[in-house]
């Protein structure tokens, strides 16, 4: 009897030994999946959260994007404008020099730093990434980049086309000061053609500011067809050439001025303006959908 008391009691002991050791293992493994499922649940909202953060930081940097095209497409608009106007002036002035007005602004600069892989991700989340809108990204850049080489070019001409201005101004001046000093030699030929153009050429050399398109045609061009009436002698000789000399220099100024109207200012309305307007419908386009 003891010893089946006692068997008893020992398998008691290890029935109640497993049983608890399977409640710890079942207790542990619910635990694992509670942890799990949690985990993952935590996992699902972060990443939820993120897409939505970020989301939310493409949608502001093409706010931003926008913001920039905006003024950035205003002023080259008044850019293009003041060029126009400096061309319309050297037509009118073509011997003048003719400062354009400048319109500072960087923000073309500043829509390059703008991450473009952001720009294209945020593109691509408000007008999907099929073909016509991918077609449609690559065309805004392209505008873009159009715009801002091409006044850049403009830019380049200018400065150039004023450089070789002040340069042949300077000659002019060089020649007329030469001019000046030998008239003295018209009193022996003709006394009264020398006093009536020493009036003219100090009169109109005095003037502030010079009128040199004035000078071109009441001096040089009226002084030479007096001379051509003149007996060929070697002094009306002399007086036609520096004539001669003054009027190239003169010419090459005009030449200078209106080459740079036609080969650049007259071309620029019909190239500018059209990409103006596609990329103004564009920045609409991106304005419409962040409202939405």
């Amino acid at each position: 009897m003891i010893f089946r008391f006692g068997e008893h009691y020992y398998l008691e002991g290890v029935s109640s030994f497993w049983e608890t050791l399977i409640i710890t293992i079942i207790g542990a493994f619910l635990g694992i999946l509670g942890s799990l499922y949690i985990f993952r649940k935590t996992i699902r909202h972060d990443h939820k959260a993120s897409l939505l953060s970020r989301e939310s930081y493409l949608k502001n940097r093409l706010f931003f994007l926008s913001l920039l095209l905006e003024d950035a497409l205003e002023t080259v608009a008044k850019q293009k404008e003041y060029f126009v106007e400096q061309g319309e002036t050297i037509k009118g002035s073509p011997f003048d020099l003719t400062l354009p007005k400048l319109v500072v602004s960087q923000h073309l600069k500043r829509i390059r730093t703008i991450d473009s892989q952001d720009v294209f991700q945020g593109f691509t989340l408000l007008f999907d990434s099929d073909e016509n809108n991918i077609e449609k990204y690559k065309e805004f850049l392209g505008r873009l980049d159009f715009i801002d080489q091409r006044l850049q070019q403009v830019m380049v001409s200018n400065e150039k086309h004023i450089k070789t201005s002040i340069t042949l101004r300077t000659k002019f001046k060089s020649i007329a000061d030469n001019f000046y000093s030998i008239m003295p030699g018209l009193i022996a030929m003709n006394n009264s053609l020398y006093e009536k153009y020493l009036d003219i050429f100090n009169k109109l050399l005095l003037e502030k500011p010079l009128n040199i398109e004035s000078f071109y045609n009441e001096f040089c061009v009226s002084m030479f067809e007096e001379l051509k009436q003149q007996p060929p002698t070697e002094v009306v000789q002399r007086f036609i050439y520096e004539i001669r000399t003054l009027t190239t220099t003169l010419d090459e100024l005009r030449h200078n001025n209106l080459y740079y109207v036609d080969s650049e200012i007259s071309l620029l309305e019909k190239e500018i303006q059209p990409q103006l307007e596609k990329l103004l419908e564009f920045n609409k386009e991106i304005k419409g959908k962040l409202s939405c």
